[in-house]
């Protein structure tokens, strides 16, 4: 299991196939803050727990990547 915590950016969910998550990724070793852009083609078992807490951050679970 990988563990990602993320600043929530904008998140596009599209009818298609696929759907586009863009998030800041946050560098804490060198303190800049980078786009993310995470692809997610549906037709691979993901499974994804999102948590936002009251920060605005957004942790996400993934399994089986």
């Amino acid at each position: 299991m990988r563990t990602e915590t993320l600043s929530l950016l904008n998140i596009n969910q599209n009818r298609s196939l696929r759907r586009t998550i863009e998030l800041t990724e946050v560098n804490f070793e060198n303190s800049q803050i980078q786009p993310l852009h995470i692809l997610i083609n549906t037709t691979i078992k993901v499974r994804v727990n999102m948590h936002i807490n009251k920060q605005k951050k957004i942790t996400l679970f993934f399994l089986s990547i």
